[in-house]
């Protein structure tokens, strides 16, 4: 098949990826080239990069959004109850996926805070994670001090099985209720922008964006743009290493 030699040479492996085996290259380059002609740009790179390996190249694009009151716009699930996170429940909280063992411990340790719903005598099936001051995003390299009276939320991951039950609602309700006790007077969640329908739940809640934040890694160099939604002003972060220090790596 055309384009299965390029795709094994890019990705060292013995088959080709599965986008060029269903569209076969020329297809594949046209979608390309599809999002850069419709002014999609960030698509256009996001869909290349993610056909080339990780060592070689990454791309994204999110929003940090902000809000002074966030409010929960659906009833909450009586038979939902929320509870902090304790050492004992990092491996649960592992399985459930999306984060490792030691993620999750390094995580709590530097601070961080994981809320997690369960029902009756479950165990959890549902968490979210609050950080507070200087935080470094890995994914998109980004670092961010949102001060001791800003809340970042992140991590959002509910069990397929116990979906549309009001576990996020429940979640966000009880992090928000702890926030408000220690003071916080702003909060803050990251959006990735393919991930549209985390965006308008938050945007539900009363978000907004203030910062777009634009990633790339070429080999071992990591470039951050961020650009001020309401200035207009950009600056850039240049890494080539994670930061030390009183740091909550996420």
């Amino acid at each position: 098949m055309p384009g299965a030699s390029w795709a094994c040479l890019l990705k060292g492996k013995s088959i080709s990826s599965d986008a060029v085996e269903k569209m076969g290259l020329a297809a594949f380059l046209g979608r390309v080239a599809d999002r850069f002609r419709q002014g999609k740009y960030a698509y256009g790179f996001h869909l290349l990069a993610g056909e080339l390996p990780d060592w070689l190249i990454a791309f994204n694009k999110a929003l940090l959004l902000k809000t002074d009151s966030p409010h929960v716009t659906q009833s909450r699930n009586s038979s939902v109850r929320v509870r902090i996170a304790a050492d004992a429940d990092v491996d649960a909280i592992a399985r459930m996926g999306g984060l490792s063992h030691n993620q999750t411990a390094q995580m709590m340790v530097s601070g961080a805070i994981c809320f997690l719903a369960v029902m009756g005598d479950s165990s959890p099936l549902a968490y979210t994670w609050s950080a507070y001051g200087r935080c470094y995003i890995r994914g998109i390299a980004f670092e961010y001090d949102f001060s001791d009276d800003i809340e970042y939320s992140y991590f959002n991951r509910t069990k397929p099985e116990a979906r549309r039950k009001g576990l996020f609602q429940s979640l966000k309700a009880a992090s928000i209720e702890y926030a408000a006790k220690k003071g916080i007077r702003s909060f803050s969640a990251l959006v990735e922008f393919t991930n549209q329908y985390s965006l308008s739940l938050h945007e539900k809640m009363g978000y907004e964006p203030f910062l777009e934040i634009t990633f790339l890694k070429v080999l071992f160099v990591k470039v951050c743009h961020i650009r001020d939604l309401t200035t207009g002003k950009s600056s850039l972060q240049l890494r080539l290493r994670q930061p030390r220090g009183k740091v909550t790596i996420i």
